[in-house]
């Protein structure tokens, strides 16, 4: 199969000491079957392929890892909203995608980054042991929407010296496990991102993760800020990740690449926030940079 012109790769969550996260982004001028799309993912090989296909005024999204599709992935969607944007010149000044996880928009900010709206999740408490100490001593351990966990661990130093076995995990009940600890240099909050049921031992940078992150740190401190360093096994040691910021609330700040904020929204669907059905509150905003590289 030839994709021509129609296939680029995309690094999301970049700037002067990040190497981000890669994303594939195909566009589909007609449907395939979702053993093609899958097949397509598995030889190209990165974290997450992205497959865009424009339907009337919108556009349908779908990810895929090597091995499974997703209901959600943050930086593929960044990727595919910037082959959209900068390769493609589509004019559109919002767009929305047509995606599992329900309608999701995205736009070119004032300032020249890129936007995506994300819903936010719904936190429920679980006891430690659902995670049957694969991850060793826990905080807290929380349901993160329908297929992710967020356990919290005693501190960064305990977060970079995790030694996860991909294996174990396996063995609980979600998809994608996140694991914070309050604090990291220069930072609220620093996280790791597990996904072995989705093909990945760790993934390096994860926007979709800030949709818990977000709301947890929001109930625990009561902070309309956040910052936010993912900390996979690069980014312990020589290599930091720059901090990404989020804030329930649209304020006219300036933005830098990687930085996420909750903005307000009056729509709700199926995966977001109970709380915020009722309450109207904020879904995830992700705002980063991302480019193609020549």
């Amino acid at each position: 199969m030839t994709f021509g012109h129609r296939i680029w790769w995309v690094d999301a969550f970049i700037g002067d000491m990040e190497r981000g996260n890669p994303a594939v982004v195909v566009l589909l001028e007609r449907p395939m079957t979702d053993q093609e799309l899958q097949q397509i993912a598995f030889e190209l090989g990165v974290s997450e392929t992205a497959f865009v296909r424009r339907i009337g005024d919108t556009w349908s999204l779908r990810w895929f890892t090597p091995t499974v599709e997703v209901d959600l992935c943050g930086h593929a969607t960044l990727a595919t909203l910037h082959v959209l944007l900068t390769e493609l010149g589509v004019p559109d000044d919002e767009f929305y995608f047509q995606t599992r996880a329900g309608v999701l928009s995205g736009r070119r900010s004032r300032d020249g980054m890129l936007a995506i709206d994300l819903p936010r999740s719904y936190l429920e408490p679980l006891d430690v042991a659902v995670l049957d100490g694969s991850l060793g001593p826990l905080l807290e351990v929380f349901q993160a929407g329908a297929q992710s966990s967020l356990a919290v661990v005693q501190d960064y130093d305990t977060l970079c010296g995790l030694a996860v076995d991909p294996m174990s995990l396996f063995l609980v009940p979600s998809s994608m496990v996140i694991v914070a600890c309050e604090g990291g240099p220069g930072v609220d909050v620093s996280i790791r991102v597990f996904a072995p049921r989705l093909g990945l031992a760790e993934d390096h940078v994860t926007g979709s993760a800030m949709c818990a992150i977000a709301p947890w740190w929001v109930e625990k401190v009561g902070s309309p800020t956040v910052t936010v360093r993912q900390a996979s096994a690069p980014g312990c040691a020589a290599c930091p990740k720059r901090p990404a910021t989020t804030s329930p609330r649209s304020a006219p700040s300036s933005t830098r690449p990687g930085s996420v904020k909750l903005r307000p929204s009056s729509t709700a669907g199926p995966s977001h926030c109970r709380r915020c059905t009722r309450e109207r509150a904020a879904c995830c905003t992700c705002t980063a940079a991302s480019r193609t590289p020549s």
